[in-house]
């Protein structure tokens, strides 16, 4: 029996080394990160944003996740 495309992806993940990956894959993730960083950041000042960080910032603080841009420690469901 074929395995699934997405067990076919996570074999390849789980045994994937940065060295083997190709320039441009490589060169494209930076860009794709930065991008998603550089949105992050801009968006984070908009008023909806704000709203959101005071509402997670309600429920508490734990160390599953942090939010951007402030770095405040909180649940993983609430960043």
């Amino acid at each position: 029996m074929a395995s699934s495309p997405s067990t076919r992806l996570a074999e390849f993940a789980a045994t994937a080394r940065f060295r083997d990956l190709p320039d441009a894959v490589v060169e494209d993730t930076v860009r794709a990160i930065t991008d998603w960083l550089g949105s992050a950041v801009a968006g984070s000042l908009e008023p909806a944003a704000r709203m959101a960080r005071d509402v997670v910032a309600a429920l508490g603080i734990s160390d599953d996740a942090a939010v951007l841009p402030s770095g405040r420690a909180s649940a993983a469901g609430a960043a």
